[in-house]
């Protein structure tokens, strides 16, 4: 009778071990390829172009290929150029699942993924930081969910890309296959839609107006730049939050005198912007990476690291320094003012001139000056004014 008593209970237990045992991955498939539903295109920007279609070689069924060519945008200022591929998701709750997965033939090297939700938060991965080693030609990625902590809106993620950006010249080819998530989480909450206060232009007077365009815009620099090193994006997105991790030495240079400014209108703590732009400098001094006191037009937000492999910036490096002196003008007699002055005279603006009247436009350690020159009336003015004044490192004022 034991035994009879107890083989139920046994036999539920296996049965649930037996369910718990082949149990499928909770998930489910974003984009195969093999219908005709799948949404997709390409964009450009710069000397960019891009190619997609489907093709019949997929990891299962068919796929989607991807070609890019970034040319080499010339000498000069060294503009960015960019191509993607965007993917929209024809069911976009994401909330509940723990990683995505993709398949991928070709080199991930270069290409970032990006998501975006409804709300339009988007943020970007390196795409080979997650890609394992090729199975018969193919790359299983699984890239958890929560590393895209820039998405506000989980129950609606309306697609993915893939992006490429270059200064130079950049080819390549990849096909993706079976996109799709899997695993289990606990969904986050829904977003909360919050809308500021919205006053229509035409309400206002127009004092009223040019000082909410003066404060808007000085209060980029605050909000928009690395607390700890001073070091302001070169862009972000106007309507949402974004990850961008580049700075440009000049959107510094027009931070450090938008801060003064937004100390004279009572727009921010006085104590908090000298604070702001005395660190700043420091970093300037002791932290940001340059050469004969210049320095890169791109520097990493967090480290002030080179970024994208750019030119030491003659005029970027004016712009900059523009915004110094005009903080320790603002400051003077603080250690502001002694760091800006500091900063100023170890440019070797005669260096930069390599042989010629006009000083060159950049250098990089790997090709050396570049062969365009500041000269003519344009934004290279200010550049003229600082070498031709400079107390260490003067050039001769027929530049001007």
């Amino acid at each position: 009778m034991s035994g009879i008593t107890h083989r139920p209970a046994q036999w539920v237990i296996a049965g649930c071990f037996l369910i718990a045992c082949i149990q499928p991955v909770i998930g489910g498939m974003l984009l195969d390829f093999d219908g005709l539903s799948a949404d997709f295109r390409t964009w450009t920007r710069g000397s960019a172009s891009a190619q997609a279609e489907r093709v019949k070689e997929g990891f299962a069924g068919r796929g989607l290929r991807f070609r890019y060519t970034i040319r080499p945008a010339g000498e000069g200022r060294g503009t960015v150029s960019e191509c993607g591929l965007w993917l929209t998701f024809p069911q976009g709750d994401l909330s509940r699942f723990e990683w995505l997965e993709m398949y991928l033939k070709g080199d991930p090297e270069g290409l970032q993924l990006g998501l975006k939700d409804a709300l339009w938060f988007e943020q970007f991965l390196p795409l080979e930081e997650f890609a394992a080693a090729p199975q018969n030609g193919w790359r299983p990625l699984r890239i958890p969910l929560a590393r895209f902590d820039g998405i506000s809106d989980w129950y609606a993620v309306t697609g993915m890309s893939l992006v490429v950006r270059s200064r130079t010249a950049a080819r390549g080819e990849v096909v993706v296959d079976s996109i799709a998530v899997r695993g289990e989480r606990r969904p986050p909450p829904r977003p909360r839609r919050i809308r500021a206060p919205y006053r229509p232009p035409a309400t206002l007077d127009e004092d009223t107006f040019l000082q909410e365009v003066e404060k808007r815009a000085c209060l980029y620099f605050w909000y928009e730049a690395d607390p700890s090193t001073g070091l302001v994006k070169d862009r972000c997105k106007a309507f949402y939050r974004d990850g961008f991790p580049v700075a440009s030495i000049a959107a510094v240079g027009f931070g450090l005198s938008c801060l003064c400014i937004a100390d004279a209108r009572g727009w921010l703590p006085r104590e908090d912007v000298y604070r702001r732009v005395r660190n700043t400098l420091r970093f300037f001094r002791d932290g940001a990476e340059g050469f004969r006191g210049f320095f890169y037009h791109f520097l990493e937000m967090k480290t002030g690291r080179r970024a994208w492999n750019c030119e030491l910036s003659s005029i970027d490096t004016a712009l900059f320094l523009a915004g110094a002196l005009f903080a320790g003008e603002y400051f003077a007699g603080t250690e502001v003012a002694h760091l800006a002055d500091e900063l100023y005279r170890r440019v070797d603006w005669q260096w930069m001139l390599n042989g010629g009247i006009h000083p060159s436009m950049g250098w990089t350690p790997e090709g050396g000056f570049l062969a365009s020159r500041w000269s003519g009336y344009n934004e290279g003015l200010l550049l003229l004014i600082l070498a031709c004044g400079s107390p260490i490192h003067p050039i001769d004022p027929r530049a001007w």
